[in-house]
């Protein structure tokens, strides 16, 4: 309100503001809706990637890749063929890129594709005792 003002006016403002705070307010944003469409959202992971063997450039579908491994700070990509590509991505970045149901790092220095395992031998301790 502005001055000078009527006691018509400040009656008008005082209903007005009662009324207002009778109605329940209805919140700016919603943060239910806001996680439920976090959730939803699906990871998108890479389905190509490129590799070079000398100056030539290679696409390989990730289907196709056996592993991925660094060898002294160059990332390295074999192919289900053995072929192998220097790769342009550190082995942190492609854990980032790969699709974690079909690609699993093992250690420090490589990402295996679980369907290039044809099996796993158990390591013997005891015939080196």
């Amino acid at each position: 309100m502005l001055k000078p003002f009527t006691l018509e006016a400040l009656t008008k403002a005082m209903d007005k503001l009662k009324l207002l705070q009778s109605q329940p307010s209805k919140p700016l944003i919603n943060y239910d809706d806001i996680i439920k469409l976090l959730n939803q959202k699906t990871r998108i992971y890479k389905t190509r990637f490129t590799g070079k063997i000398g100056n030539k450039l290679f696409f390989i579908e990730t289907q196709n890749i056996a592993l991925f491994y660094s060898d002294n700070k160059i990332v390295h990509m074999v192919a289900l063929d053995n072929t192998r590509y220097i790769a342009e991505y550190t082995l942190e970045h492609l854990e980032e890129l790969l699709d974690t149901a079909n690609f699993f790092r093992i250690n420090r220095s490589m990402i295996v594709n679980i369907t290039a395992i044809s099996q796993v031998k158990p390591y013997d301790t005891t015939a080196y005792r």
